[in-house]
């Protein structure tokens, strides 16, 4: 018998199937990564400040040159779907509304 407590990774089908179902409460900020469910911190006042200012920043000097994500998923892979802070993704003429981008969508990403 193993008495080891062993680890079970989630892949991002999984996953989604979790937040169908609302497994955890909405309060909750958790990402999965690398199949591992990680809480998030709680973004304060300083973390949303400086999100807040790349947004501002970005947005005057991007032109039509990337569009602005922030905060949304974007899966890598089947056992990755972070919530980066903000991306600068590739111009999407649809803006990503029939599928979130993916690791070939990001121009350039912004982790705060």
């Amino acid at each position: 018998m193993n008495t080891v407590p062993q680890k079970y990774s989630v892949n991002v089908k999984e996953w989604h199937k979790m937040g169908k179902y609302n497994i955890f409460p909405p309060e909750v900020r958790i990402e999965l990564i690398q199949g591992e469910m990680i809480e998030m911190a709680p973004i304060g006042p300083t973390h949303a400040c400086c999100v807040f200012n790349l947004i501002e920043i970005l947005s005057t000097q991007k032109g039509k040159a990337a569009q602005i994500n922030v905060q949304n998923p974007i899966p890598l892979n089947n056992l990755s779907e972070p919530e980066p802070d903000l991306v600068l993704l590739r111009p999407n003429p649809q803006l990503y509304q029939n599928g979130h981008p993916t690791a070939v969508d990001i121009a350039f990403p912004y982790w705060v």
